[in-house]
């Protein structure tokens, strides 16, 4: 049996992570200075990027994937079936479509709390975005969202195969 670690997900769970990191870091009106501090600082936010990045594919697991579920059924079985099947669309559709769905998560997530973070934890004022910084958001967010249905068809559609 095989327990090494997958790179799909670690993938998805670190580049969703960083996302909403790199996000606060660049929208919230506190400036923190992480390159002053980098031996110390890198270390940090390569693990709060990951535990953040798990938060999200949880969040995705949560409601994405029950609500899709209900309209276009995906038989998780098959994942662990022919091991060729299963690599074949893992790493061509179902990796991506992690991703797409996780970045999804991740720029909803700092739209939705992003503006409380500086409230909550730093003592300072709700912020309000933009409207270009909002839309572009946005569209962004549509735009990974959609990439990842077309995957999640694709991965119906070789399973059914």
């Amino acid at each position: 049996m095989n327990f090494a670690p997958k790179v799909g997900p670690l993938v998805a769970e670190f580049l969703s992570g960083s996302t909403a990191l790199f996000l606060g870091y660049f929208l919230l009106p506190y400036k923190f200075q992480m390159h002053a501090e980098a031996g110390f600082a890198i270390p940090a936010f390569g693990l709060l990027a990951w535990i953040l990045g798990t938060f999200i594919d949880a969040v995705r697991n949560l409601a994405i994937e029950s609500l899709f579920d209900i309209w276009w059924e995906i038989d998780w079985k098959f994942f662990i079936g022919n091991r060729d099947d299963v690599a074949g669309i893992e790493e061509y559709f179902f990796s991506f479509y992690r991703i797409d769905m996780d970045m999804a998560v991740a720029i909803l997530l700092f739209l939705v709390a992003g503006p409380l973070v500086p409230y909550a934890f730093l003592d300072g004022p709700i912020v309000f975005y933009s409207i270009r910084t909002g839309v572009a958001l946005t569209l962004l967010m549509a735009v990974f969202l959609l990439d990842g249905g077309l995957l999640r068809a694709e991965v119906r559609r070789y399973m059914k195969k």
